[in-house]
């Protein structure tokens, strides 16, 4: 795990990479500088944790490169949960609901990830009450539509299960 300063990582992140991101969608060139500058900057090999279940949620994660998986244990498996590319965040649910994280994320592709802490979080709710209500939008609306795919993936099982079961009735008839 390698932290890069802005200097270094404004070398290999424009804003313009930045601002195709929909969390940093419709904020301020100033407003991402912030959070870029502000946030911690994390550089992580193939593999590396990013945090583990039960560590505190005081933060959340936008991936800038590479690809970071999200796992829960269940029953004494460990299950992926879901991949995120570059764009994407994950752990402001934590953040927001003040639980420990629920499982664990480490990248499955070696990438940048940039750590928003509550903190930095707050500070641009006092400095930009405007940008920090569009991020807030931003987040929300991903959060929605994870939710929405969900829910589909959910109805989608249960009609796999539905059908089975009524091929298993058919059988037995």
């Amino acid at each position: 795990m390698t932290h890069l300063n802005y200097s270094e990582l404004k070398t290999v992140l424009s804003l313009d990479a930045c601002r195709e991101f929909s969390v940093f969608g419709a904020l301020s060139d100033d407003s991402i500088e912030f959070l870029l500058s502000h946030g911690e900057c994390i550089e992580l090999s193939k593999h590396e944790m990013l945090y583990h279940t039960g560590d505190p949620s005081d933060g959340f994660y936008v991936v800038l490169s590479g690809l970071l998986s999200f796992y829960k244990e269940h029953q004494g498996h460990s299950f992926l949960v879901r991949q995120y590319p570059p764009g994407e965040e994950l752990g402001f649910v934590g953040m927001i609901s003040l639980h420990p994280r629920a499982g664990w994320a480490q990248m499955h592709e070696a990438g940048r990830v940039l750590r928003v802490s509550d903190a930095v979080f707050h500070q641009l709710q006092q400095r930009n009450g405007h940008d920090f209500t569009l991020l807030l939008i931003n987040l929300v609306r991903d959060k929605s539509r994870e939710l929405t795919n969900a829910n589909n993936m959910l109805v989608d099982m249960n009609a796999g299960l539905e059908n089975q079961v009524k091929k298993s009735d058919k059988d037995q008839a």
